[in-house]
């Protein structure tokens, strides 16, 4: 809305911004891009997840409660640590190998996201 109105102060007809509107083409978006966007999309989803899990348990995530081996790691860590791990074995791939999942795989992490979580949650908080 800021933009139109800075279009109107500057002179702009409606006729003239609608004219322009239509007339934009999409942007080609490559196959690797797209990839590459989700890729990086899918630790800050795994972040998100995590930290909202410890959220809803009522769980400092600066804690160490859930670090059952006593590595130091925060819960936030622990949790994180957990759907990763979950995620990987999903797709058959192993830790540090993030960089080479296919869309395939993204598109398999994305429809099966809310299992992997029950998943670690199950592992984790409840211990099973």
């Amino acid at each position: 809305m800021a933009a139109l109105k800075l279009l109107q102060s500057k002179g702009y007809t409606t006729e003239q911004v609608t004219e322009a509107l239509e007339s934009l083409q999409p942007v080609p978006v490559t196959k690797a891009r797209v990839r590459q966007a989700k890729r990086a999309g899918l630790d800050t989803r795994i972040k998100t997840a995590a930290a909202r899990v410890l959220a809803e348990y009522s769980i400092n995530p600066e804690g160490q409660t859930l670090d059952k081996k006593r590595l130091g790691r925060s819960n936030l860590i622990v949790m994180k640590s957990a759907i990763d791990r979950i995620v990987n074995e999903t797709i058959g791939r192993n830790a540090g190998e993030r960089s080479e999942f296919t869309r395939q795989q993204l598109d398999e992490i994305d429809a099966k996201f809310a299992e992997i979580v029950a998943r670690a949650v199950a592992e984790v908080i409840d211990g099973n």
